[in-house]
């Protein structure tokens, strides 16, 4: 009662007076946030109407569900009794900032007249999530990466499990790098890998290196517990387009049942922590600790002909072709490997091999060198509008820069 309180008290007092004075043919539309038998939440579009049947009043009702996942903290009763008790200020913060907004809704919907449910609850599903996506630390752009495994992290550290998963990995990961006369331990620091516990809620990781930190700018007390999902680009049609098939992949891999030592390489567009790109070519092997399976997953950082690999960002049909040929290059990696060079070496020639063949009209305009004699290789650029977007849009243009980024703010735009 006390949480309905915080979120529906004015729909609640509305609701009242619409019962209690009968008036036929007058309606009433609400916004509410509801909770099922089940203790789970959800939102609700009420649309109710007085109505007459044989000089009887009834009320008729129409009720609409809005497609949208329930922030974690607030999605179930159990969820925000533990919130409560782990951090009351931070839910009641929340609790406030999410009333203001809905009230600002509820409000937008009674001063125009609702004709079609199904559509006003569409749009209020999106105007919710565009909130939740830039007012919860649960979305990554429009993925949603909710913190649900602190549980088996609190669990992997206080059995020190990353110790016993090195003694697991260790061979394989000193021959994949060449580190053979570095420890385990020293080994694990150069290199940018994570644990994830496939038997986790949302497959949660466990653990991350400091040169997972490194390459993706998300510090681990933000990145443990949650998906890896949120490296892949925050925009869903660009992910979808960029990493569709390597994503279904990864996804059958993680959560069906593997045997010990099953593995996969995928080439993934991932993006920093702060929206830059770059190419991970992610290995992901199903291990066993002590009985428990988890999954170690090692990245390598693609850093050789961006010139070359930026132009697949141009989007055509054509770039996504080439993406996929790419990939095909790079499936044997892990096989080349074992055999002597280090991964870094052996995906250096996997790409040069590709760059060798990408056609024509894909392939990156000469850049003219710089006073050392070495090409500018300038991938994007950032540009805000200003006065002075054209001088630095020619120049980088000039450059042979191909591929531009344009923020624009509300203060930029012309009127009307």
């Amino acid at each position: 009662k006390a949480f309905s309180a915080l979120v529906n008290v004015a729909e609640c007092e509305r609701m009242k007076e619409f019962v209690l004075n009968v008036r036929p043919g007058e309606s009433l539309i609400n916004l509410l946030l509801n909770e099922g038998k089940d203790g789970k939440r959800f939102w609700m579009l009420l649309w109710q109407m007085h109505i007459e049947v044989k000089d009887h009043p009834y009320i008729f009702a129409v009720h609409g569900i809005l497609d949208l996942p329930m922030p974690t903290k607030i999605g179930s009763h159990e969820a925000s009794m533990a919130m409560m008790e782990c951090d009351e200020q931070a839910l009641l913060h929340f609790m406030d900032s999410l009333s203001n907004r809905v009230e600002i809704l509820r409000k937008n919907i009674n001063e125009q007249p609702v004709s079609n449910l199904a559509a006003a609850t569409a749009s209020l599903s999106e105007k919710i999530l565009a909130w939740m996506k830039t007012s919860s630390d649960e979305y990554e752009g429009d993925h949603l990466v909710p913190k649900l495994g602190m549980k088996q992290v609190l669990a992997f550290e206080k059995d020190n499990t990353w110790m016993k998963v090195l003694q697991v990995v260790n061979t394989r990961l000193c021959k994949l790098y060449n580190l053979s006369s570095t420890s385990a331990e020293q080994a694990s620091r150069m290199v940018a890998c994570a644990v994830a516990d496939p038997l986790g809620s949302d497959c949660p990781l466990v653990f991350v290196s400091g040169e997972f930190e490194n390459l993706t700018g998300y510090v681990r007390d933000w990145a443990l517990g949650r998906n890896c999902r949120f490296l892949q680009p925050n925009e869903r049609p660009i992910n979808r387009l960029l990493n569709g098939e390597e994503v279904d992949r990864m996804r059958t891999f993680c959560q069906e049942p593997q045997p010990p030592g099953a593995e996969i390489v995928v080439c993934l567009v991932n993006e920093s922590r702060m929206n830059f790109p770059f190419w991970n070519l992610l290995m992901m092997e199903h291990i066993e600790v002590e009985g428990r399976p988890y999954i170690f997953a090692v990245q390598t950082n693609l850093t050789t002909h961006l010139d070359k690999l930026c132009e697949i960002f141009g989007m055509e049909e054509s770039g996504v072709r080439e993406l996929k040929r790419l990939r095909q290059e790079l499936q044997g990696v892990i096989n080349l490997a074992h055999e002597g060079p280090s991964v870094h070496e052996v995906s250096k020639h996997c790409v040069a091999k590709f760059v060798q063949s990408i056609p024509e009209y894909l392939r990156p305009l000469e850049l003219p060198a710089n006073e050392n004699n070495r090409p500018q290789a300038l991938v994007s650029v950032l540009l805000h509008v200003g006065p002075d977007l054209q001088e630095n849009l020619t120049k980088a243009l000039l450059e042979g820069v191909r591929h531009f980024h344009i923020y624009l703010s509300a203060g930029n735009l012309p009127a009307g």
